[in-house]
Parts: C-alpha cells; sequence; structure tokens
C-alpha cells in the first residue's frame, strides 16, 4: 500500500517493479482521490522465491508526465523538489 501525489492533476496511473526498476506492472487498486489529498493505492504481491529485492513504485499524472528515476534538480542542495523515485530494499525469507 502507498500514496501518491501530483497537486492540482490527477493520478492516471501507479506502477510497482519488484526488480529494481527492470519491469512495471500497475498495481491492484487505485483509490479516487479525496478533495485536497493523495491518492491511496494498493497491490498484493507473492514474492516467487525467498531472496532479496527492490521494491519501487511511481506514478503517471494526467499529463503524462512520470515521476523521474533520478533527482531532478542537482543544484537543489537541500532536496525540496525531489519527486524521484526511491528504492526499497527487502529480504523475504521462509
Amino acid at each position: 500500500a502507498g500514496a501518491a501525489w501530483s497537486g492540482e492533476e490527477d493520478i492516471e496511473k501507479v506502477e510497482i517493479s519488484t526488480d529494481g526498476g527492470e519491469t512495471w506492472s500497475p498495481v491492484d487498486t487505485l483509490h479516487p482521490r479525496e478533495a485536497y489529498s493523495w491518492y491511496r493505492w494498493e497491490h498484493n504481491w507473492n514474492p516467487p522465491a525467498e531472496g532479496k529485492y527492490t521494491i519501487m513504485s511511481r506514478a503517471t499524472n494526467s499529463d503524462g508526465i512520470t515521476q523521474p528515476m533520478e533527482f531532478p534538480n542537482p543544484w537543489d542542495g537541500r532536496g525540496y523538489g525531489n519527486n524521484m523515485v526511491f528504492p526499497y530494499d527487502v529480504e523475504v525469507r521462509g
């Protein structure tokens, strides 16, 4: 589960990757946004085997703009405008 934000634009889709961004799949459920709030989403993932995985999610808005994979503004030293995709490493054990 997670949340996506796109300011005044609508979120058209949220995708998830469990292989570090090599492949992307749509999330199972993208809930409608309430006024002035984030979009909530859900995804059920069944790992194929024990091991280490890198999970990432990204959103695309109604203008077709998808979150960047890298920090969009290297001159922004404090990261105020950072909307990049962040990886989360997990380890699945039996």
